[in-house]
């Protein structure tokens, strides 16, 4: 019998941290679609992380927050925030926004339905 007297440590993966630590990289925002919309999108933002964690297992959504008429979606990776806003773009139309943190370290798109009549700041 072979017995070893290393230490063995739990470590976490990347995404697991920032989720763990609530850090995201990138955050998406949706204005604008309607309750019908809402569901259909929901499905769609599932599938496609789904997608995007075969290529890239850190690729995760951390949470989705509802308020009134406005979602958030907190990513692990700015790529999946831009990959769900093109989605969204492409699935559903409305405009989509994208605005870089410093050194490109987080990314905040903002899709916007067409039935949003204000412009976002």
């Amino acid at each position: 019998m072979v017995e070893s007297r290393e230490e063995v440590s739990n470590t976490r993966c990347p995404a697991c941290r920032k989720i763990r630590d609530h850090y995201p990289s990138g955050e998406l925002r949706l204005l604008g679609a309607t309750p019908k919309e809402k569901r259909e999108m929901l499905l769609m933002l599932r599938n496609e992380e789904e997608r995007a964690r075969e290529k890239n297992p850190l690729e995760r959504i951390m949470r989705i927050l509802a308020d009134g008429t406005e979602w958030k979606i907190e990513t692990t990776t700015e790529k999946l925030a831009q990959r769900l806003g093109r989605c969204l773009e492409k699935a559903f139309g409305g405009s989509v926004v994208y605005k870089w943190g410093h050194n490109n370290k987080f990314v905040r798109v903002i899709w916007q339905g067409a039935t949003v009549k204000k412009k976002v700041a």
